[in-house]
């Protein structure tokens, strides 16, 4: 078990070891999903996307997180990353994913726009549906 004491600040992301798996502290499972937090379980598929080794510890406790928030990623060497973008980052860097070019980032903050703009169009219609008392959900 991780002790709250000896974790320290976020390190640079160039020295780690491709070895070992890393340990990924998660908020409580429940209802069949491995975790009850949407942030935690993105960075579960994010870590399985990569092929990233990874051991997930589930806990209601916020007293091991020096933020009391989770996920928390405890590297291979010991050290942690706190933040959401740090584990992104992290999961990048150690699949050795290259950089996206310029024409492929405006490809996806386009296609980040459109699937915004269409998953609040679908929301707007499930609550207009509701109102009319024929959604066919249990919200």
């Amino acid at each position: 078990m991780l002790d709250a004491d000896a974790l320290v600040a976020t390190p640079a992301l160039d020295t780690y070891s491709r070895d070992g798996p890393v340990q990924l502290y998660v908020y409580e499972s429940g209802f069949g999903l491995a975790s009850l937090s949407l942030k935690c379980l993105a960075i579960i598929n994010v870590f399985k996307l990569y092929k990233i080794p990874f051991i997930t510890i589930t806990t209601a406790s916020e007293s091991v997180s020096p933020t009391g928030d989770y996920p928390l990623l405890v590297r291979d060497n010991g050290e942690l990353v706190s933040s959401f973008a740090g584990m992104i980052n992290y999961a990048v860097a150690r699949a050795n994913i290259p950089a996206l070019s310029s024409a492929d980032t405006a490809t996806a903050a386009a296609m980040r726009s459109l699937v915004l703009d269409t998953m609040n169009l679908a929301l707007v219609h499930h609550r207009l549906a509701c109102l009319r008392d024929v959604c066919v959900c249990v919200c």
